[in-house]
This record gives structure tokens, sequence and C-alpha cells, in this order.
């Protein structure tokens, strides 16, 4: 038998309480018995050297990507009996020993060292039974875990429900024909396939968005979209809106629209106004013949009262409007109009675009406002037909507080990125120019390494970290060469709104500390961010807690490099050493390493990083898919509607 070696390959998770420590897998080594490998972003070179891939997980995986990539590398692999990991094995089975055989995989029962042993013994011994398994693995995997197959399962699936759905009305509609009209047989059954047919006909143009000649606007099917700002709605979803609207859709907007949040008493619907009070976001969405509506929605106030008046707001405007959809989105409107919406019986889907500040941090406070919205959650999304997250441990919270049902819960990669607004080879206009803050932002002839956050000014974001590694930064290049790193000089901006009502907000006063101590820079908000990001080197968000952050799409979809902290939503975006880097949530030593590193990199390898970037910003964040989940979306759930 040739020789056996056991490598072990991924990111050492310090902060994980099941975490096993570098000092173990010291000692491991320094017995001999394993090699560690560490952290690779393309693991490619690694599985192609390898023999077998070993997963024996006893965690309920979803479906592990690494046994997929082996797979589909051709490989066998060696897992658990356990959920996700069970589903990579292909029948037929066969019982070997203490162990199952599959097509591709041996299962072993988890927490058990003496089968996996035993597993292990049994393809080191047969290296053309391996060679064998590992041929299965990669026909399975294109014939199961392929993208296509995917889709096609969900066209089958809707052209199901259609089938289903045509068939139950028409069975509905013969029964109460035969009740009402009985004496008249003959001309009603022919009258009863005319009009069914004819409502057949209507409902499948309500779903896919079509008018007929004659209907006029009134009749067009409606959509309404609920959220706590305007400004959202213009950022995130503008696309999706203006898709839908041209499938024939009348789109409405539930959201404050006035300036400081003064609402007027009167929430009426506000299209074809003028209104000066009306915010600069529901200016721009009324130019797109949006249907606006008012609603007061105090985000982060714990008013029992108001947040009561809100929810009746919304049921009234429901109520009015009958849309046949509902999309919410964002903490508060998602439990009010959720539960608005069911009280109604309007099919309606909830997007959580992040669990928010709620969910960071474990102080008692913390603990009793988790449990009470956790509470709320799970009376509002009790009917509502599906629930969709933008990163998959949002989605693994919501699962393990049992706060919605599995198969309601979907991912959906982020809320996408116009990939042609926010091109690489975006023209600067000029390369210095002044924000709304009046905050100077130039590249001089020196062309200076500049490290860019683009966020909200809230500590949650981070921005205490960024201004601490920066100030770490500089100290150490006062120490060198006069404020130069590799002959470049280093600048820290920061860009984003002031949101004094957020609990984590950081004062006007203290930013201006930073500046006056020369750590930094504020830019202020800027309503087209793409001429700053173009002029900056990399773009860095180390947050503690995100869906998925926009500016970070953004700066991808630009080709920069960035670096973001390895969070929830964060993460997702960074593969280690390929676009970017992660650093760890809450450290600014962390991140100053991070951006020590970035420094030290060549423009040639930092423009690698930046195309990279761009790739994965193409690839999988792209607006037309988001757009494409949602068509189908409306399709599947009004068709499910009664």
């Amino acid at each position: 038998m040739h020789k056996v070696c056991f490598w072990l390959l991924g990111q050492c998770d310090c902060e994980n309480p099941s975490a096993i420590t570098k000092a173990q897998i010291a000692q491991w080594e320094s017995e001999g018995i394993v090699k560690y490998l560490g952290f690779s972003s393309d693991v490619r070179g690694i599985i192609a050297q390898s023999s077998c891939i070993v997963l024996p997980s006893f965690y309920k995986e979803g479906v592990p990507r690494i046994l997929l990539e082996a797979m589909s590398m051709g490989k066998p692999i060696i897992t658990t009996n356990v959920s996700g990991c069970k589903e990579c094995a292909k029948p037929p089975f066969e019982n070997l020993k203490n162990f199952t055989l599959s097509a591709n995989a041996i299962l072993i029962p988890p927490k058990d060292s003496h089968t996996l042993y035993q597993a292990c013994a049994y393809l080191a011994q047969k290296p053309l039974k391996a060679l064998h398994l590992g041929q299965n693995a990669r026909e399975y995997v294109i014939a199961r875990f392929e993208i296509s197959h995917i889709i096609t399962h969900y066209k089958n699936a809707l052209l199901s429900l259609v089938a289903q759905n045509a068939q139950r009305e028409s069975t509905d509609s013969t029964q109460c024909q035969k009740i009402s009209q009985s004496h008249q047989s003959q001309n009603v059954e022919y009258a009863r396939k005319a009009e069914a047919k004819r409502d057949l006909s209507q409902r499948d143009d309500m779903i896919n968005g079509i008018e007929s000649t004659d209907s006029n606007k009134s009749q067009k099917p409606k959509l309404a979209f609920i959220s706590n700002t305007t400004q959202g709605m213009l950022n995130f979803r503008l696309e999706v809106l203006i898709a839908l609207q041209n499938m024939g859709y009348e789109i409405h907007i539930l959201a404050p629209l006035f300036e400081n949040s003064k609402n007027p008493k009167d929430t009426q619907d506000t299209t074809n106004t003028t209104s000066p009070q009306l915010n600069n976001a529901g200016k721009r969405l009324l130019e797109y013949d949006f249907n606006l509506h008012n609603i007061a929605i105090d985000s982060k106030g714990l008013n029992p009262l108001r947040d009561t008046k809100s929810m009746f707001e919304i049921y009234r405007l429901l109520r009015g409007l009958r849309p046949q959809m509902v999309f919410n989105y964002t903490i508060k409107p998602v439990i009010y109009g959720s539960f608005a919406s069911n009280m109604l019986k309007i099919p309606n889907i909830a997007v959580i675009t992040g669990l928010g500040y709620v969910f960071i941090g474990n102080g008692l406070k913390k603990r009793l406002l988790r449990t009470l919205v956790c509470g709320m959650y799970k009376i509002a999304l009790k009917k509502t037909a599906q629930v969709w997250f933008l990163n998959p441990d949002d989605k693994a919270e919501f699962l393990a507080r049992k706060i919605i049902a599995p198969n309601r819960a979907f991912l959906l990669d982020s809320e996408g990125v116009d990939t042609e607004f926010f091109h690489p080879n975006f023209k600067v206009e000029s390369k210095e120019f002044k924000t709304e803050s009046n905050a100077d932002f130039s590249r001089d002839s020196k062309e200076p390494f500049i490290f860019l956050l683009a966020a909200r000014m809230l500590w949650d974001k981070g921005v205490g970290e960024f201004v601490e590694a920066a100030r770490m930064l500089k100290n150490e290049l006062e120490n060198t060469a006069a404020n130069k790193g590799g002959g470049i000089e280093i600048r820290f901006y920061l860009l984003g709104a002031l949101n004094a009502q957020n609990p984590s907000a950081i004062t006007r006063e203290q930013i201006a500390q930073w500046e006056s101590e020369g750590v930094i820079k504020y830019l202020g908000f800027s309503s087209d961010v793409r001429e700053i990001i173009a002029q900056s080197s990399c773009i860095v968000l180390p947050s503690y807690r995100e869906g998925v952050p926009m500016s970070l799409l953004e700066a991808m979809s630009m080709g920069k490099p960035i670096i973001t902290s390895n969070a929830p939503g964060c993460k997702e975006v960074v593969t280690q050493g390929y676009n970017g880097f992660l650093c760890d949530t809450k450290s600014a030593q962390s991140l100053y390493l991070a951006m020590r590193l970035m420094i030290a990199l060549s423009k040639e390898q930092r423009a690698i990083l930046g195309a990279n970037s761009r790739k994965l910003a193409t690839a999988r964040y792209n607006k037309q898919k988001i757009i494409a989940h949602y068509k189908n979306a409306l399709k599947t759930t009004l068709n499910k509607s009664p």
C-alpha cells in the first residue's frame, strides 16, 4: 500500500465556541499525524493533488460546498450520514462493515473515529475503487447540482402550479353553475366553459403583468412595496421597480416621504404632487410614474403607540389598494407590513435586508429586545408566502429560532448592483471636486494610496476600527520615511451620511475631532459615489453585521479591491486573496494588518484583485439576476394564492 498522508485545509476560527486552537493543530503536526495547510482562496490545486476529500461533520450542513467542489473535480468523498452531507452521496447504497458505500462516497456515523479509520483504510487499499467513485462523483454533481438543472426544476414546478390552479378554478366554477342554474344545464355548461377559459386567460395576464387592449390604468395589477425609507427604494430597488412596471404592473411605494421625519397627518396618495416637503428620493421616484403613499415609521424608536399607529396606517392603505402582492423591507415594515397583508389575505414576501443592531451584542437590553423582535417576527410571518434573506447567516438565525418554516426561507444574492452604471471604465470628470459637505477630495500628481470607507456614520459599521487602524498606520509611517509608505502617501476617507436617530450613530463632533487630529478626512454624503470610488485605491467596510453591503458591491463592480470583516453579509463578497482581504470583526489590529497587506501589494497585484472583484460582481450580483428572482417569485406565489 502506498504512503498515506493526512492534510488539514481551512481557516482557524478562534471566536467560535467549537474552535480548535492553533496550539492543538501545532501539537498534531509535531506528532507527525497531520500537515496543516492553512487557508487557501483557491482550493483547486490542493483538491487535484488529493486522493479523497473527507468531511466528518456532525453539524447539520446545508450542502457542504467543499464536497461539491471535490466531486466536480472527480474526487471520491468520505462524509457523515447527517443532513446536508448525506445528500452528496449517490445511490445505490451498500452496507460494508460499519459504514455505507455509495456510488461516489462513503457515509459514516457522526462522531465515530473508528469507522472513519475503517473508511480511510478501505479507500487507501483500493485505489482503483477510489478512481471509480471519483468518476461517479463528477457525473453526479453535473446531474444533480449543476445550476441549469436547478433552474429547470423551478420552471417545472411553476408549470405544475399553473396547471393545478387552472384545474381548481374549472372545478369550482362547474360546481357553482350546477347549483345555481341546473335547469339550463346545456346552455350554462357552454357558457361556463367560455367564462372559465376567459377567466383563466385574464388570470394568466395578471400574473404575467400583461394588460388586455381595453384595460386602463386602474385595471392594471398592483404591486405594493413597503420600506422605512424612500432612499432605500431608490438606491437598492429602482431597477427592480422599473422592470416590474415594464411588465405591466402598477407600482405603489409605502414609505416616509417627507424631510426630517416630519410627516404630515395626511397620508393620502402623493402621486403627481410637487410639494417642496417631499424628500429628494421621493421626487426621483415620482419621475418614474410610481405611486407614493406616505406612512409614518419611526425606524429606531420603541414607542408602542406610535408603532401601532404605523401598522394601522399600512393596513388602511393596503385595504384600499388591494394589491396582488406586497413586498416588505427592513425590520418594522416587514413586521407590520406582513401582519397587515396577512390580515387582509394579500400574498406577501418579506425581504430581510439584514438583522440590524438588535442582533449585535449580548447585553441584557439587547437580549430582551432580540427576544421581543423574534416573537413579533414569528407572529407576523406566520402566513407570509416567502421570506428572502441576503446571506445564509441571517437565514440560519431565523431557522434556528424557529421563526419560519424552512420551506419558506429563500436566499437572494444581495439586492444586486447595476454593473453597467458602476463600471471600471467610468470617466472621472474632475480630479478635484466637492461633495455635499463641501469637503475637498483630490488626487494630486503624487497619486496617494486612498482607503475609502463608504457607509452611514455608525459605530456598527466599524468606523471606529477604521479610524484606529488609520491611526496605527500613520504612526508606523511617521517612524519610517516621513509619512511615506513604499514611496506613496496614504490617505483615509470617510464617505456617508450622519444618522443621529440611530442608537449607534457617530456624532458630528466626534468626526470633527478625528479630522482635527489629521487621521481621516470626512467627505460627507454624495448622491453619486462613482467619482469617489473611481479615485480610491481600496474600499474598506469593517462592519459588525450586514445584509449584503451595497457599497462593497458598487466598489467591486467598478473593479476595486476590498477589505471587509469576517461578519455575516460581508464575508460572502470576499474570497480571501482573490478580490480582497478579510479582517476580524471589531478588531482594529486585524484591520490594520489587512490594510498593511494591501499597501504592500504591487500596483499590478492590486489590479488583479480589482479585476477579480469585477468578475464576482458581474457573475453573482448583477441586478438582472435579482430582477429574474422577483419575476419568478411573482409567478409562483400568485399561482398559489386562492
